[in-house]
C-alpha cells in the first residue's frame, strides 16, 4: 500500500511574530493542517518539567516559518479560535517531489498574556 497524504482537517490561524502588542499583524491567515504530537522529552534539573512538542502537518507549498537567526517563528492557532498557541520551532518538507508531499512543522505550545485582536 502506498503512502498517503495526511488529512487537514482543522483550521489554524498563522501569524508572523512581531514585536508589537501581539503575534502578527491582523487577524492573520487561515489554513488547512493537521495536529500530531511529535515528541515529549523530560527535563529534570532542579524540578520535573515536561516539554511537548507538537508537530503541524499542512500542505505543500504553505508559508510558514519557523525560528531563524534574523526572527522569531510564526505563531499558530489551532485549531482557530481556540486560545491554544504555538510558536513554530522549525519547518521541513516531506516527500519532496513525490505526488504526497506536505510541509511539517514542530511547534510548542505557548501562553499568550496579551490578547489577540
Amino acid at each position: 500500500m502506498a503512502y498517503r497524504l495526511p488529512t487537514f482537517n482543522l483550521q489554524g490561524r498563522l501569524r508572523r511574530w512581531s514585536p508589537g502588542p501581539y503575534p502578527g499583524p491582523g487577524l492573520g491567515t487561515l489554513v488547512s493542517c493537521g495536529l500530531r504530537l511529535y515528541k515529549t522529552s523530560f527535563i529534570v534539573n532542579a524540578g520535573f518539567n515536561a516539554l511537548t512538542m507538537v508537530a503541524l502537518v499542512l500542505p505543500k507549498g504553505t508559508d510558514i516559518r519557523g525560528n531563524s537567526p534574523k526572527s522569531n517563528g510564526d505563531i499558530v492557532e489551532v485549531p482557530n479560535g481556540s486560545g491554544r498557541f504555538y510558536i513554530v520551532n522549525s519547518v521541513d518538507d516531506v516527500a519532496k517531489g513525490f505526488a504526497n508531499e506536505y510541509r511539517f512543522a514542530a511547534m510548542t505550545q505557548v501562553q499568550i498574556p496579551f490578547p489577540i485582536p
